[in-house]
Protein backbone atom coordinates (compact mmCIF):
# COMPACT_ATOMS: atom_id res chain seq x y z
CA UNK A 1 0.00 0.00 0.00
CA UNK A 2 1.27 3.46 -0.72
CA UNK A 3 0.38 6.80 0.82
CA UNK A 4 -1.47 8.01 -2.27
CA UNK A 5 -4.01 5.18 -2.42
CA UNK A 6 -6.68 4.79 0.27
CA UNK A 7 -6.71 1.40 2.06
CA UNK A 8 -10.05 0.49 0.47
CA UNK A 9 -8.43 0.62 -2.97
CA UNK A 10 -6.53 -2.56 -2.08
CA UNK A 11 -9.49 -4.43 -0.61
CA UNK A 12 -10.99 -7.37 -2.44
CA UNK A 13 -14.76 -7.26 -2.69
CA UNK A 14 -16.98 -10.20 -3.28
CA UNK A 15 -20.70 -10.52 -3.14
CA UNK A 16 -22.59 -13.26 -1.40
CA UNK A 17 -26.09 -14.21 -2.52
CA UNK A 18 -28.72 -13.09 -0.06
CA UNK A 19 -32.45 -13.44 0.06
CA UNK A 20 -34.83 -11.78 2.49
CA UNK A 21 -38.29 -13.22 2.79
CA UNK A 22 -40.67 -11.50 5.15
CA UNK A 23 -42.58 -13.89 7.36
CA UNK A 24 -45.70 -11.92 6.52
CA UNK A 25 -48.48 -12.39 8.99
CA UNK A 26 -47.77 -14.72 11.93
CA UNK A 27 -51.04 -16.48 11.21
CA UNK A 28 -49.62 -17.94 7.97
CA UNK A 29 -48.39 -20.79 10.15
CA UNK A 30 -51.74 -21.59 11.73
CA UNK A 31 -54.48 -20.49 9.35
CA UNK A 32 -55.66 -22.72 6.57
CA UNK A 33 -54.48 -21.50 3.20
CA UNK A 34 -51.74 -22.00 0.67
CA UNK A 35 -49.16 -19.47 1.86
CA UNK A 36 -47.91 -21.32 4.96
CA UNK A 37 -47.50 -24.69 3.26
CA UNK A 38 -45.92 -23.03 0.19
CA UNK A 39 -43.32 -21.28 2.37
CA UNK A 40 -42.63 -24.58 4.14
CA UNK A 41 -42.07 -26.37 0.82
CA UNK A 42 -39.85 -23.55 -0.40
CA UNK A 43 -37.75 -23.72 2.76
CA UNK A 44 -37.36 -27.47 2.43
CA UNK A 45 -36.34 -27.12 -1.22
CA UNK A 46 -33.75 -24.47 -0.35
CA UNK A 47 -32.28 -26.65 2.41
CA UNK A 48 -32.05 -29.57 -0.02
CA UNK A 49 -30.46 -27.48 -2.74
CA UNK A 50 -28.10 -25.57 -0.44
CA UNK A 51 -27.24 -27.78 2.55
CA UNK A 52 -25.54 -25.83 5.26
Amino acid sequence: MNASAPPAAHATHSTVPALFVSHGAPLFAVEAGETGPALTRWGQALRTQFPG
